[in-house]
């Protein structure tokens, strides 16, 4: 089955698309024993931990220059936060919602604006492009798609919006040319690249993290993984240590032309592989600390954390009996949160079933897994089900998440919600990002919602931050 997969999904590169693997036969590898040295310095467990700790006032968080790790699982939202509000960019619009007064709206200074009343409103100082969001330094600032796919921006402006400038650009070479996720940290832009090519007629990737200063110029590079298929990372940041999380396949065609056979049955012979390495600019190259090298699955991105003593979890999956094939009823999918030691040793901490249902872990987030009930796609379903736990087991809150914002869209249109696109919380509160799809409208119309929810004792409180729309096509 696997392999079946795997050629599938190879002549899918061809054309230079991609397929999330689905149904493969995944095995937690505890102690793994090998990997290219390419990829890492060393291998988890094989030596002694050459950088145990740091100095406790450079591990501390640095609210002005320091990335919240908070927010790191955000890849199609971006989302920040200062004392007095939450900024966030959904689709077109960077926005804001006053944690005081409940005001929120469109980042722009300027009154005589009409912001998103018109889409794709570029005279707007808050529309545009962006992959990335931070308060820094007592501004916000972005990294955005500048000058027409030539080149990449640092932005800036306060946190009222006024005084918008360009920090810097930078040139889109063929190593910064892909899709980015961007996180300020520090003095730098660290960089998570998924570069797609077609060398001599073969498709590939390449997995790259790497930094640029923010105020001047310079690259660095920190990781190169090429690749077949679609790899996928996100960073975490404790003082000066950058944790990396994700996957990737471990195939290198080396630039050489090959067929479709060839591409088949390089694609069969390897299955996707999951990471976490760790790395600091006193380190020559990544240092890795777990690997699973029979995974199977992308890495979710957003179930991801990394605690200030330098214990790892994230959200995993498993077959609930290994030794045999998927059954949808009878040997399902399980998540499980996996826990990795400075050490690198690793275990399971717990999955994610209740003795009814296998929830899916959408978030590891500040001490929490944040994990919801199946949901099918077509659902009039006004609620979703969610499980709160602690990285001990204890369950924080479970039950239902009323979505009371539905009762507020007007369309003639059908519209259903589609969950997981963004997640992050505390035991306190978790914001979620959800989508409502209009199939049938002549647009391709979109809604975005950014809701939080007050986790209390007579239950959870709503509260919308931020809602946008979009259309995907026009006839």
């Amino acid at each position: 089955m696997k392999r079946a997969f795997c050629i599938v999904l190879a002549l899918l590169m061809l054309s230079i698309s991609a397929c999330v693997p689905g149904q493969e036969k995944p095995s937690e590898t505890n102690a793994p024993t090998a990997i290219a040295t390419a990829y890492a310095t060393a291998e988890p467990g094989a030596a002694e931990n050459p950088y145990p700790t740091q100095d406790p006032a450079r591990a501390a968080f640095d609210p002005d220059t320091d990335f919240n790790n908070l927010f790191g699982g955000c890849k199609w939202f971006s989302f920040t936060e200062t004392e007095d509000a939450y900024y966030l960019h959904m689709h077109s619009f960077i926005r804001y919602f006053d944690k005081i007064s409940g005001e929120s709206g469109v980042l722009c200074p300027r009154p005589e604006c009409e912001h998103d009343a018109i889409a794709g409103n570029r005279s707007c100082s808050a529309y545009g492009d962006c992959h990335g969001l931070a308060y820094y330094e007592g501004r916000l600032y972005w990294f955005c798609e500048y000058r027409y796919g030539r080149t990449w921006g640092i932005f800036s402006a306060n946190t009222d919006g006024s005084e918008k400038r360009l920090v810097r650009e930078i040139e889109i070479t063929p190593e910064l040319s892909g899709d980015c996720c961007a996180f300020f940290h520090r003095g730098w832009l660290y960089l998570v690249v998924i570069n797609m090519d077609v060398v001599q007629g073969t498709p590939g990737t390449t997995l790259r993290v790497c930094r640029v200063p923010i105020e001047r110029e310079g690259y660095e590079e920190i990781l190169s993984i090429p690749c077949l298929t679609l790899p996928q990372a996100t960073l975490r940041f404790i003082g000066d240590d950058v944790y990396i999380f994700g996957n990737y396949d471990g195939v290198d065609t080396g630039g050489k032309k090959l067929t479709d056979s060839e591409i088949a049955e390089l694609a069969g012979s390897n299955t996707v592989k999951l990471f976490v390495m760790r790395w600091n600019e006193s380190m020559s190259g990544p240092e890795l600390l777990y690997l699973n090298e029979d995974y199977g699955f992308w890495a979710n991105i957003k179930s991801f954390w990394v605690e200030r003593d330098g214990n790892v979890y994230f959200g995993s999956q498993r077959l609930s009996d290994p030794e045999r094939d998927y059954d949808k009823t009878s040997n399902p999918f399980v998540y499980s949160l996996i826990r990795v030691a400075p050490d690198g040793s690793s275990e399971e901490v717990f999955d994610m079933f209740d003795g009814v249902l296998q929830y899916g872990i959408n978030a590891v987030s500040e001490g929490v897994v944040i994990g919801t009930e199946p949901v099918d796609r077509s659902t009039e379903r006004n609620e979703a089900g969610i499980w709160v736990r602690r990285f001990n087991g204890e369950t924080v809150f479970k039950g239902a998440l009323p979505l009371e914002y539905r009762a507020g869209i007007a369309d003639e249109y059908p519209h259903c919600f589609s969950l997981g696109s963004e997640y992050f919380g505390t035991e306190d509160w978790i914001v979620l990002g959800v989508e409502e799809l209009f199939d049938d409208h002549p647009d391709g119309l979109r809604r975005y919602y950014c809701v939080k929810y007050d986790l209390t004792e007579d239950g959870p409180v709503e509260t919308v931050i931020g809602e946008e729309e979009s259309v995907y096509m026009r006839f």
